[in-house]
Formats: C-alpha cells, sequence, structure tokens
C-alpha cells in the first residue's frame, strides 16, 4: 500500500539495483499538506507528498529528497527511481528519512 509491490528492482540496461515508491494510497489517507508518513523496514521515515492530498495509484514519484543516519547532508534524486548507491544505504538502514514528491 506505501511502498508497492517491488520497491527494488534491477535496471534491465545498466544490470543496477534501483528503488521506486509506488504507493496505491486513497485521498484520506493525506493530512491537510498533501503528506503520509509511514516507517519503511521499522527504521526508515518516509514521507509521501502529494500536492492536495490526491489519490496516489501505483505510480513513480518525480523526486526524492533522502537524508542519511550518519552525517547530516542529503541527496535530492530528479528521477523517478533511487539510484544503486543509495537504494543499498536504504537496504542497508543507514537512511534517516525518504521524502518523495508525486
Amino acid at each position: 500500500m506505501f511502498i508497492g509491490p517491488k520497491p527494488f528492482t534491477v535496471d534491465s540496461t545498466s544490470g543496477e539495483l534501483r528503488m521506486g515508491l509506488r504507493p496505491a494510497l486513497p485521498s484520506w489517507a493525506f493530512d491537510d499538506e498533501g503528506e503520509a508518513t509511514f516507517k519503511m523496514f521499522g527504521y526508515t521515515n518516509v514521507t509521501l507528498v502529494s500536492p492536495g492530498g490526491v489519490a496516489l495509484k501505483g505510480g513513480l514519484p518525480r523526486r526524492y529528497e533522502v537524508e542519511y543516519k550518519w552525517h547530516d547532508g542529503k541527496d535530492v534524486v530528479e528521477e523517478s527511481t533511487i539510484p544503486e548507491y543509495i537504494a543499498n544505504q536504504v537496504r542497508k538502514l543507514d537512511v534517516k528519512s525518504i521524502k518523495a514528491w508525486f
């Protein structure tokens, strides 16, 4: 419901691991700011942003912002999927939070 059926995939062209959120959420799941938040793998805070709180139907986001637990920096990904070097950090639980804009 929040992350979709296969958050981690292998790119058929490059062979690289990719991560993409494909949530299917009704409009009532979003707060007044159009955000819905959950914990992925019981650790990583994930905020899904849907302008106007519009229902999400399994599409990929247009942007991600990733914050790490081991330093203050963050990565901004202006793509529908997260590249391998960040996807591996998510799997290792080294990511503190992810914000995804739809």
